[in-house]
């Protein structure tokens, strides 16, 4: 492996798209088998959409405005229109991460949107979602009928979307470009995701024991909890080229110090959603000092550019890239700067720049973890 890589990310996404351009017909006969079956005209031109539940979704209109309950779906709506179109309201979280990263600096009108959506538990709040009037909502799909019920029991429409897999995600783009008649610009940001996931297959092919060992926090101040197996996280950092710790566990559980000291991982990655958590927290522990992670100064924070880097979310390809860039910083040494530069373009249609763009780039530099070499 090269030691400098100097073929960015943008360049093999270009030339992968006009592959994929001589190639359409293939592709459409793959995707056909998983997805492509999912909109098809109803009566009196009506669209009908099968969510991640299977379930038919008629639409007698033009989706304009909606409502997401999953915290990473405004964001992802927000970068396949490059722009605060049809996302009208969202989870509280989703503006609290656009206001802690630079999604809310290069669109403020964020502000304006309701976040009193939802409660607790993702709860939907039905009084306040009626009167936006929204054409669709989105919620989760897999933690419960309840979530659900609430919202069609007044006529609304309602996408259930699934959390885990990387495949996941990608559905959520299809079906949201389907939605709002973005599928070719969907296409284009799979493109990115499935080059960069390629990109990284020479460090997934390492041995074993040439591979970090990896754990992710989810919780760190509030208790210790784990990303097992079946998480995204999980799914990251084998994409990465890392070893996660912690698969004996599915999902995510909660973890003492004793289980992190038996692991003893070479990397500890913490959360980007408990605030003022930095790797200290990790490093100045009596007990935690003394795992590989903390001598090594390797504790990073989970970067927040337009969203969190931890969930799955349109910048997955930057985290992944981070992640390799850290798990395998003697062998795949990257120019982040230019990679996040762009492909922030691609994502949203902005550029990295002024206090706000620097201080993001501090983070992805490893200072949050004084990394020293």
């Amino acid at each position: 492996m090269n030691k400098k890589s100097n073929i960015s990310l943008l360049s093999n996404y270009l030339l992968t798209a006009f592959f994929r351009y001589f190639s359409g017909i293939i592709l459409l006969i793959c995707l056909s088998q998983t997805f492509l079956f999912a909109v098809f005209a109803g009566d009196d031109n009506d669209t009908i959409l099968l969510d991640q539940l299977n379930r038919p979704i008629q639409l007698d209109r033009k989706v304009e405005r909606i409502v997401t309950i999953p915290m990473p779906a405004a964001s992802i709506l927000i970068g396949i229109e490059q722009g605060v179109k049809s996302l009208s309201a969202m989870h509280p979280e989703s503006l609290t991460a656009a206001q802690r990263g630079l999604l809310y600096e290069w669109f403020p009108e964020l502000l304006s949107l309701p976040t009193n959506v939802v409660g607790r538990g993702f709860v939907p709040n039905v009084e306040s979602i009626l009167k936006i009037n929204p054409d669709l909502v989105i919620q989760w799909g897999d933690r419960g009928e309840d979530l659900i019920a609430p919202l069609e029991a007044v006529g609304l429409n309602v996408l259930a979307v699934r959390y885990g897999t990387e495949n996941d995600t990608q559905t959520w783009l299809r079906l949201f470009g389907n939605l709002i008649g973005e599928q070719q610009r969907v296409s284009e940001l799979i493109d990115i995701r499935e080059v960069t996931y390629d990109r990284l297959e020479v460090l997934r092919m390492l041995p074993e024991d040439q591979k970090p060992k990896v754990l992710y926090l989810l919780r760190a101040k509030s208790g210790f909890q784990a990303a097992g197996k079946d998480t995204f996280n999980h799914y990251s950092i084998e994409t990465a080229g890392g070893r996660n710790v912690t698969t004996e566990i599915s999902g995510f559980k909660p973890v003492n110090t004793e289980q992190i000291l038996a692991w003893d991982p070479d990397v500890i990655l913490l959360n980007s959603f408990e605030k003022d958590l930095s790797p200290d927290f990790i490093i100045d522990d009596p007990l935690l000092s003394l795992t590989s992670a903390s001598k090594d100064k390797r504790v990073y924070v989970m970067p927040i550019g337009g969203y969190r880097w931890d969930p799955p979310s349109l910048e997955s390809p930057l985290a992944w890239l981070w992640l390799a860039s850290l798990f395998h910083y003697e062998s795949f040494d990257l120019d982040m700067k230019l990679e996040t530069s762009e492909l922030m373009m691609l994502f949203y249609g902005k550029k990295l720049e002024g206090k706000k763009a620097a201080a993001f780039f501090d983070q992805l530099s490893a200072k949050n973890a004084t990394l020293q070499r």
